[in-house]
């Protein structure tokens, strides 16, 4: 999926559910955290630009990395955490089917890849690629 469709419909979420807003209730704040990760790993912004799009500015109006950093390191301690799936439940089930196409679609390359191999230590290495994005 390209990187402006996702930055996009983030950007729509964030707008429909009052994401960028500067509450602290955890109904916005888990949300929030759950899509800084997501933008995070799948798209190239900066942390700065991902800091703009919730809203989160320094003084000098650029993003504040630091907030991005925090809700970032926040979601995957509660990643599991059942209280933490409630809140983040919505956006979850907005984004999974993009996190799983963007799964298969990095499987597909690295099987297509290994086929097209020559070398068998990097058919290996290949496999171990495979086998940690299984996981």
């Amino acid at each position: 999926m390209k990187e402006s469709v996702i930055i996009d419909m983030v950007g729509r979420s964030i707008e429909d559910y009052g994401l960028n807003r500067r509450s602290n209730k955890l109904e916005f704040v888990y949300p929030r955290y759950y899509l800084m990760d997501f933008l995070k790993r799948n798209t190239k912004l900066t942390l700065c630009d991902i800091g703009v799009m919730f809203n989160r500015l320094k003084p000098d109006g650029t993003g504040d990395h630091s907030i991005v950093l925090h809700g970032i390191k926040i979601h995957r301690k509660y990643i599991k955490d059942s209280y933490y799936a409630l809140h983040t439940y919505n956006v979850r089930s907005l984004f999974s089917h993009i996190e799983l196409d963007i799964e298969i679609h990095v499987e597909q390359t690295i099987i297509t890849r290994i086929l097209e191999c020559k070398n068998y230590l990097d058919m290996v290495k290949l496999q171990n690629q495979l086998t940690s994005v299984a996981q």
